[in-house]
């Protein structure tokens, strides 16, 4: 999934900020973003880029340099702002006259259509450390298996009807680095069990780096291997590797291990529902990630906003802010939100929340 760093949307509504004569708030899909005073109107249709998102070196963008044209969560007057708006001026002229014959003809369905590559935007992509390279053996092996990206709730805050009335659960979201392992029947081969390792978009050659570290140490390839034998079941383990020298390590681990959150049936094409991945992690011998809460969506009491606060907090023996949460269905169904926001409709409904207190310290 490729992430919708900018879009066409809407300003849902706008509202005054104390002290504060030349800026007000701008509400835009389930994010907060400050703006100038008088420059938009409620409805008006505008480009809204997400944070992460790291704009060309333009002359139209050059205000953005001092920020090395990336845009991050900040506080404005004491107020939380997440992304930045432009007039859709900011679109090249035959595109700019195109959506506006549309949305003035009442075409509505442009309203959330990725304009990323059309504004020369790319992701924002922190410097990776030596021990986390890895030997490249090629592209993360989509065919097979999902990336486990999360989309982000104020991205698609409709998603919450999705979870309306079911049983859901909430875990917290770890800060390390995505690990993915692997077993996969070959038949006609001479490695019938073909055991892969990946991160979070790359398959990896087997070296001395922590995704292979901790293969070794948990015995991931025999297990898997194991697991098949047992159930004829070829599966994938999803997880974040954690521990010293990941990250800064702000969960406050002593030792290198991976966190579970996500069993991959690679035959069935689906993701194992809570109680099966609680099973078979308990019967590999595997952690998983803590879980917050479990119970019924209750759609009037979950609002994007408590869902924003229950985010907050802290990793448990620390002082660090915690990354922020996971929402998932107890019993795995697919979503339309997460596929019409071009998600990977193999992960089914889910979503994540990241603590603003988190973002605002690591930006």
């Amino acid at each position: 999934m490729e992430r919708k760093l900018a879009s066409l949307q809407i300003i849902d509504s706008l509202s005054p900020i104390d002290n504060a004569d030349r800026i007000e708030l701008a509400k835009v899909l389930g994010w907060q973003v400050v703006v100038k005073k008088d420059e938009f109107k409620v409805g008006d249709l505008i480009i809204y880029c997400e944070i992460d998102s790291l704009l060309p070196e333009k002359p139209e963008f050059e205000f953005l340099r001092p920020r090395k044209f990336r845009i991050k969560s900040m506080k404005l007057k004491g107020v939380l702002s997440q992304g930045i708006v432009f007039s859709i001026d900011f679109l090249p002229e035959e595109i700019k006259r195109s959506v506006l014959a549309q949305y003035l003809g009442g075409n509505k369905e442009i309203i959330g259509t990725d304009v990323t590559e059309k504004m020369e935007i790319t992701k924002y992509e922190p410097p990776i450390s030596p021990q986390m390279m890895g030997k490249i053996l090629g592209d993360f092996p989509t065919h097979i298996i999902p990336k486990t990206d999360e989309i982000r709730l104020q991205s698609i805050p409709n998603i919450l009807t999705e979870f309306a009335d079911r049983e859901i659960y909430i875990s917290t979201k770890m800060d390390g680095t995505s690990f993915t392992c692997y077993h996969i029947l070959q038949t006609n081969t001479e490695e019938p069990h073909k055991f892969g390792v990946c991160s979070r978009n790359l398959e990896l050659k087997e070296d001395e780096t922590v995704y292979w570290e901790i293969v070794q140490k948990l015995e991931m390839k025999q297990r898997l291997t194991d697991y098949f034998v047992s159930y004829n079941k070829n599966i994938a383990i999803q997880g974040e590797l954690c521990g010293p020298g990941i990250n800064k390590n702000p969960a406050g681990l002593k030792k290198l291990s991976l966190l579970v959150f996500n069993i991959y049936d690679i035959d069935q094409q689906k993701c194992f529902n809570f109680y099966d991945l609680i099973h078979t992690a308990a019967e590999l011998q595997l952690e998983t990630v803590p879980i917050d809460w479990i119970g019924k969506f209750d759609i009037k009491e979950f609002t994007v906003e408590k869902l924003i606060e229950m985010a907050r907090g802290k990793y448990s023996g620390t002082n660090n802010n915690r990354e922020g949460i996971v929402i998932r269905p107890v019993c795995g169904t697919s979503s339309e939100v997460v596929s019409s926001y071009g998600g990977d409709p193999r992960r089914g409904l889910s979503t994540k929340v990241i603590n603003n207190d988190y973002l605002l310290k690591a930006e």
